[in-house]
């Protein structure tokens, strides 16, 4: 299965909460702050009660939207042999500033 951070935490009830989940939230986020970086991160910051950077948050965003854009894809009947080469090829045209 491709993914894109190979990390797994528990959640509160024991269940697994991958990194492509984080992901995936991370671009949640970054959509209900206005597509703002800054904003994204002090929520997450908030929310996780860290200091994650500027860049890892901008690494999550980009990854979040690539998988909900390659999935998006993928429901429309697109299918791909080589999943990591679309995904680069998603991300290479996604900016998060």
């Amino acid at each position: 299965m491709f993914t894109t951070h190979a990390w797994t935490v528990k959640t509160t009830l024991g269940e697994a909460f991958s990194g492509d989940d984080h992901a995936r939230m991370a671009a949640l986020i970054y959509r209900r702050f206005g597509r703002d970086t800054v904003a994204t991160r002090q929520a997450w910051q908030r929310l996780f009660e860290n200091n994650v950077s500027i860049e890892d948050i901008r690494t999550l965003v980009r990854n979040g939207l690539a998988l909900e854009r390659l999935a998006e894809l993928e429901c429309n009947n697109y299918a791909y042999a080589d999943r990591t080469k679309e995904f680069a090829r998603i991300i290479d045209n996604i900016e998060v500033i």
